[in-house]
């Protein structure tokens, strides 16, 4: 019988989780070894556009009369995390509590005020045992996170870009582990493909004529530094690969010690291909690619820097502002989305 790539990335050590909370999607995920998820406004969003959820919505609704279009935004949001985590549930018992969580995000438009970021993660971790929060990592998210895994749950530093961003989420979730009694691994993403698209902006707007090819291997340098100084300094929190654009952010990423979360038609596509994979986490990107971007890309270098950028300018990096409003952009179709379908039930 033939292993596909999927499994065979797994053989090599990679943790895979389908980056999508879609029932369909999860469950086919699931059955290819998939131990865990993510959602977000704009999934949850996407999967409003068809029928599937909708006589929940309106069931939601009757059983929450006089709720905003907002809050029942939300009642949806948790009614299908408790739901995907159910299907979760066993791999989560199996491991014993070391896999099968569902990651969902707080409510993106607080991602500069630490306590509703707390207060909203703390619901939603409510939900079920298996539910991890994504928290973005802003200067107000760091403080979000260290409360947060000090209190015992488990969070996801997300709108992540960077190795100074990464060191920082996982430092302070370390203070948070120290306060505790139990150990438990929490999750920081680094955003590869988006660190990719931001340099590609800069390199439109500037009209430069480098080769653009560099520019493909940017996140994945953030992600395989970030691994050496995690590993050297023994810090537990895993690393989380997201948001792709290429092949090569799959192939060069494999290796014990990271967690890739895949989109379905990006899993598919590299589970059929015939890709040659090996263990390529620790190889260090070429010398030349480095110094390419080195040279000509002073956001590279923030980015790729562990002194790039401090705490109070992760909010301002490009690919955080894009990436910020992409999310509450989702959100808000979300909500609007909400608003629609209850203005077609009456």
């Amino acid at each position: 019988m033939k292993v596909g790539k999927i499994e065979e990335m797994i053989g090599l050590g990679v943790e895979f989780w389908n980056d999508s909370c879609d029932p369909r999607e999860r469950g086919d995920a699931v059955e290819h070894g998939g131990v865990g998820a993510a959602s977000n406004g704009g999934i949850v969003r996407t999967m409003g556009k068809g029928e599937t959820w909708t006589p929940g919505l309106r069931r939601l609704e009757r059983e929450h009369r006089g709720l905003s279009d907002e809050a029942l935004a939300w009642k949806w949001v948790e009614a299908i995390a408790v739901e995907a985590s159910r299907l979760l549930l066993p791999v989560y018992e199996r491991t014993r509590g070391e896999q099968g969580f569902l990651n969902v995000q707080v409510d993106p438009t607080k991602a500069r005020e630490p306590e509703a970021m707390i207060a909203h993660a703390r619901q939603l971790a409510s939900l079920a045992p298996n539910v991890a929060v994504k928290i973005p990592l802003t200067r107000e998210g760091l403080v979000a996170i260290e409360a947060l895994t000090a209190d015992g749950i488990r969070t996801n530093a997300t709108v992540s870009f960077s190795v100074s961003q990464a060191v920082a989420a996982a430092e302070a979730m370390e203070r948070g582990l120290a306060k505790r009694r139990e150990s438990f691994r929490p999750y920081v993403t680094i955003m590869v493909g988006r660190v990719a698209d931001h340099l590609k902006a800069v390199q439109e707007a500037e009209l430069r004529l480098d080769d653009p090819g560099a520019t493909d291997w940017a996140g994945i340098a953030v992600l395989k530094k970030a691994h050496q100084i995690f590993r050297e300094r023994g810090l537990r929190p895993a690393l989380v690969a997201a948001a792709y654009r290429h092949r090569r952010q799959w192939s060069e990423l494999v290796g014990d010690g990271v967690i890739q979360s895949i989109p379905h038609k990006w899993w598919k596509a590299f589970d059929a291909s015939d890709v040659p994979l090996s263990s390529t986490l620790e190889e260090p990107v070429a010398p030349p690619i480095l110094d390419e971007l080195t040279r000509h890309f002073p956001e590279f270098v923030r980015a790729y820097d562990e002194r790039g950028m401090r705490p109070e300018e992760f909010a301002s990096y490009g690919a955080s502002v894009a990436t910020l409003k992409q999310f509450e952009s989702g959100y808000r179709a979300l909500v609007a989305r909400v608003s629609e379908l209850r203005e077609g039930a009456r």
